[in-house]
């Protein structure tokens, strides 16, 4: 339950520096290394300005309602239950098949390409080398 935690947290985390890169202009380019989901999901695609205004404009959509559901997550306890995490997947989803939609053949295999490499939670797994790796141990560590 911790991890679900911590991974929507990080979502939360993730979806706010977005805002706040986009309100600054810094969301207009595509870079992996800004914590942006959707320009990791547009790595190795290049679109018109015309379409990434579009994708931009979808993502802000998305992200909006997602921050919504964050701060009234946090204001009555902040666990996510099993409804509200359907429901931020179910976003993630949409908003995946919204940008999808507006990619050539091509385009779209390598986006395919891209979403089954995202870890899951909306990017928890940082600095190493091959996406999420194994989960933790589940066997306590030895006493001291």
């Amino acid at each position: 339950m911790k991890g679900i935690r911590m991974a929507v947290l990080g979502a939360a985390l993730v979806f706010g520096v977005t805002t706040v890169a986009s309100a600054q202009g810094g969301g207009q380019a595509r870079g992996g290394g800004r914590g942006n989901q959707v320009a990791r999901l547009m790595t190795d695609i290049t679109v018109s300005a015309d379409i990434q205004a579009k994708i931009d404009t979808i993502a802000a959509k998305y992200q909006a309602q997602q921050r919504e559901m964050m701060t009234a997550m946090q204001a009555s306890g902040g666990t996510p239950d099993d409804a509200t995490r359907a429901k931020m997947t179910e976003m993630t989803t949409k908003r995946n098949a919204e940008i999808r939609a507006l990619l050539t053949a091509e385009q779209a295999a390598q986006f395919d390409k891209n979403v089954a490499a995202m870890p899951a939670g909306g990017g928890r797994a940082r600095g190493g080398a091959g996406g999420g790796g194994s989960p933790p141990p589940t066997t306590p560590p030895p006493a001291r």
